[in-house]
C-alpha cells in the first residue's frame, strides 16, 4: 500500500487524544522485622531490594500496574494499541504497548483486504467507535463497535454530507460537509448528524475566512476553530516569499456566530529562502507551525515553526498565553533550520505535536518533505521533544532517524509510539519505535513489511 497517499495535514487534525492515566505512587513495602542474629542480613537484603526497585522507577512500576489490572494483557489504562496496515479496516492486529509484539492472530474487524485507496477509517476520541469510509461507488460507511469489532450498522444520514470530517468524544455526533456544497469545508455549510441512526441534529452556516490553515474541532463538536493567515500560504504571484502571522477565529457550532480574530503571538508561516550552501543556492521552502488540542478540550496548542514560541489559548475564555520555549544547557538544538540539499519549489518544514494525557507536556517533531516527481515523497524528522506546557522548557530531546508518519501517546501516559520510514524507495523499509515519553530514550523497535498506522481503542 503506498504510503504517500495520507496527507501529512490531515493527519495532524486526525490525532486522537486520550483520557489521562490517574498517577500512582509506590506503595511503602518495606519490611517491618525484627533485626536481632541471623534477621539483620535477611532485612538488609530486603531493603536493598526496595532501594533497587524504587531505583529502576516508579514509573515502570506504574505501568506494570495498569496493564495487570486489566482483564486481558497488553491493556493500558482501559485502552487497547492495535496495527493498521490498510485504510479500509482490514488486517488491524493488537499490540502489546511495550514489547510491540501482536497479541492477536485473527484481525479485529472482519472486512477483505483491498489495494484500493478510496477507503478511510475514524476512531471516536474514547476508542469506542470505528467509521470506515467506503467511497468506491458512492459515499458508503459503516460503524463498527470497537471493543468487538462488530458492525453496529450503516451510518446513514438523512441530510447529504462529503464525508464525517470530525467524531465526537464518544462517537455518536459527526460533522461533515453538506454534499450539495462545492470547495473546501469553509465555503460550504456543514451537517452535525447522529452516528446511530443518521437524523440530523443542526446546520451550522459556512464562513468566510481567508486563508484557513487548519481546522480543528472541540470534542464535544460544540465549536470549530479556524486557525488563519491574512494571504495563502505558498509560493506564488499572490504569495510571494515572506512569513504571515496566524490568528484564531472560533466558530459556535450551536449560533453559527464568529468569534473576531485572535492574535496567535510569535506563530507564523509562509514560504521563505532555505539556508543555501557553498554547493547548494537557496530556494523557497514552507514553513508551518504545529496546532494541537488537549484531551479535555479547554487548550489549544500552537508551536512556531521554528520551535522558539508556545501559545496556549483557553478555550472557555479564548485568553492566550505565550511562553518562550527554552532548553537545557546539556540539550542540543535540534529544530535549527536544514541546510538546502536540492530542494524544489514545493518543499516544507512544518512540526507535528500532541499532548500528554495529563496535559502537562506537549510532545512534537520537526519534519522535512521533500517532494521530487522521480523519487517521489521523502520525509526527514529532525528531533522529538517534550515541552512542558507551563514555562516551555523542553524537558527531553531526542534525535530521530527516518521519517515520522504516525505518531501517538499510550494512553497511560508512559510511552510515545511512531511509525518510522527507515529507508526511503525504491526499497522503503518500516518500523514501529516506542519512546520513553519521559526520556524519549528508544525502549522498543519492530521491523513492518510495509506501511501502517497505530489506533487507540477500547479494550474488550
Amino acid at each position: 500500500m503506498s504510503n504517500d497517499l495520507r496527507d501529512l495535514f490531515k493527519k495532524e487534525l486526525g490525532q486522537i487524544p486520550l483520557r489521562p492515566a490517574e498517577s500512582w505512587v509506590p506503595q511503602d513495602r518495606r519490611p517491618r522485622l525484627n533485626v536481632s542474629g541471623w534477621r539483620l542480613p535477611l532485612a538488609l537484603a530486603t531493603a536493598g531490594i526496595v532501594l533497587v526497585a524504587a531505583l529502576i522507577g516508579g514509573r515502570e512500576l506504574a505501568s506494570f500496574r495498569d496493564r495487570a489490572s486489566v482483564a486481558g494483557p497488553g491493556v493500558v489504562a482501559g485502552k487497547a494499541i492495535y496495527l493498521s496496515p490498510s485504510f479500509n479496516g482490514s488486517g488491524w492486529i493488537q499490540i502489546d504497548p511495550v514489547t510491540l509484539q501482536d497479541l492477536t492472530t485473527a484481525p479485529l474487524l472482519d472486512i477483505a483486504p483491498t489495494y484500493l485507496n478510496s477507503f478511510d477509517t475514524q476512531v471516536s476520541q474514547d476508542g469506542s467507535t470505528i467509521v470506515v469510509g467506503d467511497y468506491t461507488r458512492g459515499a458508503k460507511w459503516t460503524v463498527y463497535d470497537a471493543r468487538t469489532g462488530k458492525p453496529r450498522g450503516p451510518f446513514a444520514p438523512t441530510v447529504g454530507i462529503v464525508g464525517p470530517d470530525y467524531l465526537s468524544v464518544d462517537g455518536k455526533l459527526a460533522l461533515g460537509r453538506v454534499a450539495t456544497a462545492q470547495g473546501s469545508p469553509m465555503s460550504a455549510d456543514r451537517a452535525i448528524v447522529s452516528v446511530p441512526d443518521g437524523r440530523l441534529i443542526r446546520l451550522v452556516p459556512a464562513v468566510n475566512v481567508c486563508c484557513v490553515q487548519a481546522v480543528p474541532a472541540a470534542p464535544d463538536l460544540s465549536a470549530v476553530y479556524f486557525v488563519t493567515t491574512p494571504k495563502a500560504i505558498g509560493f506564488t504571484t499572490e504569495s510571494p516569499l515572506g512569513l504571515l502571522p496566524y490568528s484564531l477565529i472560533v466558530q459556535n457550532t450551536v449560533t453559527g456566530a464568529l468569534s473576531a480574530p485572535i492574535a496567535l503571538p510569535g506563530i507564523n508561516g509562509g514560504t521563505i529562502l532555505s539556508f543555501g550552501s557553498p554547493t547548494v543556492a537557496s530556494t523557497p521552502v514552507t514553513m508551518r507551525p504545529a496546532i494541537a488540542f488537549s484531551d479535555d478540550g479547554r487548550r489549544l496548542a500552537a508551536l512556531s515553526f521554528d520551535g522558539q514560541t508556545l501559545d496556549v489559548v483557553d478555550t472557555a475564555t479564548l485568553a492566550v498565553t505565550s511562553v518562550k520555549v527554552h532548553r537545557k544547557t546539556s540539550l542540543l538544538d535540534l529544530f535549527r533550520p536544514l541546510v538546502a540539499e536540492a530542494k524544489t519549489l514545493n518543499d516544507e518544514e512544518r512540526l507535528a505535536m500532541i499532548f500528554t494525557p495529563d496535559g502537562r507536556s506537549l510532545l512534537t517533531y520537526a519534519t522535512a518533505t521533500h517532494y521530487d516527481d522521480l523519487t517521489g515523497v521523502t520525509r526527514t524528522t529532525r528531533g522529538i521533544q517534550r515541552i512542558d506546557v507551563a514555562d516551555g522548557l523542553v524537558a527531553a530531546e531526542s534525535s530521530a532517524t527516518g521519517g515520522i508518519y504516525d505518531f501517538r501517546v499510550t494512553p497511560d501516559g508512559t510511552g510515545l509510539l511512531a511509525i518510522v520510514r527507515t529507508q526511503e524507495p525504491p526499497n522503503a523499509r518500516y518500523a514501529l519505535r516506542r519512546f520513553d515519553a519521559q526520556t524519549l530514550e528508544v525502549t522498543a523497535e519492530r521491523q513492518l513489511p510495509d506501511y501502517a498506522e497505530i489506533k487507540i481503542l477500547a479494550a474488550r
